[in-house]
């Protein structure tokens, strides 16, 4: 009779040491790395980050962007840009100034000291206007997806900027980007090798060619933040959603 009951216990113990453990386990700090589209799609890789007191939101791409946790506005900026006056070449263009100038001043302070200095993948100046195959590397904080990034089979008119993402591979369609709801072209920053005054962007339906750099396109921002940045949960117009922690 002693040893049933003692085996009774025993079992009472091991449950509630369950229980705890789950609890602990669900309760815990969740970080922006658990919740990427490559680590648990179940979780909605999908984060709101504040711009201008705003709360935004933004998809959690990948965890493994060179260490980091790749992070792509959802939505198109509401104004619209130029890639640069005349060169096609990425750094120093319009829109990567304003990236890096307008735009990141446009965060939470306490979210700009947590944003990753990326090393990015760009194609050359010396292959502008010959179709050179010839890329370069550039340090960003804040930075716009490239043409291999999105998925894009590699061409004569397109240098390899990077590794195609998982996020656009598994559908290609999730390029389309929405500007004020409505589906709107936006900017990649991979120049378009045909000519020296062209890049490449994606229009309203999902197609992806070269343009002038002339002309204005959407704007949709893409930064770093270290694996181990907290996140926590909240209530936005009665949804369930993830926040950045920069208390």
């Amino acid at each position: 009779m002693k040893s049933i009951v003692a085996i009774i216990i025993c079992l009472a113990l091991l449950g509630g040491c369950s229980t705890l453990t789950k609890s602990v386990g669900k309760n815990r700090i969740l970080t922006v790395s658990d919740i990427a589209y490559d680590v648990d799609k179940s979780r909605g890789y999908t984060v709101y980050i504040k711009e201008n007191s705003l709360d935004v939101p933004y998809l959690v791409l990948t965890k493994k962007y060179n260490g980091n946790v790749l992070l792509l506005r959802k939505s198109l900026l509401d104004e619209l840009q130029l890639f640069n006056d005349y060169s096609g070449y990425y750094p120093e263009s319009i829109v990567d100034k304003f990236l890096n100038e307008i735009f990141f001043a446009q965060l939470d302070p306490k979210l700009r000291d947590s944003i990753a200095v990326s090393e990015i993948a760009i194609t050359a100046e010396s292959s502008l206007g010959i179709c050179g195959l010839d890329t370069e590397l550039a340090t960003r904080k804040i930075f716009l997806l490239s043409y291999t990034e999105i998925g894009r089979e590699a061409q004569s008119t397109a240098c390899v900027e990077g590794i195609p993402l998982k996020y656009f591979m598994d559908d290609d369609s999730r390029i389309i980007a929405y500007r004020q709801n409505e589906a709107t072209s936006w900017w990649l920053r991979t120049s378009y090798t045909w000519y020296d005054c062209s890049a490449f962007g994606v229009s309203p339906d999902g197609t992806v060619g070269g343009g002038g750099v002339y002309y204005e396109n959407g704007v949709r921002p893409a930064f770093c933040l270290m694996p181990e940045t907290p996140i926590y949960e909240d209530t936005i117009n009665g949804a369930e959603i993830y926040l950045i922690r920069t208390k």
